[in-house]
């Protein structure tokens, strides 16, 4: 995975004010799996990315929109990150 800031980037350019939590060690981890972003103020954009509870090689990414799941399963494709399953 990159780094988790970058997807706030990604979602909400470099300037934004957000809230993260997940299991990133430390800001430029590589090998967290699980995340959620939220935008400032108000909470009202948000994506969660979580491994998938039957297979621990899978994760499952939700969004408040279709719009910022489609740039983040892009962008994570992109990255070599996840290979999208339907």
């Amino acid at each position: 995975m990159p780094p988790f800031y970058k997807l706030a980037y990604l979602l909400w350019g470099r300037e934004v004010d957000f809230d993260s939590d997940g299991d990133s060690a430390y800001p430029a981890a590589v090998n967290w799996r699980e995340l959620t972003l939220s935008k400032r103020p108000g909470h009202t954009e948000r994506i969660d990315i979580y491994p998938f509870s039957q297979d621990s090689d899978m994760v499952v990414l939700e969004a408040t929109s279709q719009e910022m799941l489609d740039k983040v399963l892009v962008y994570l494709s992109d990255q070599g990150a996840i290979a999208v399953i339907d």
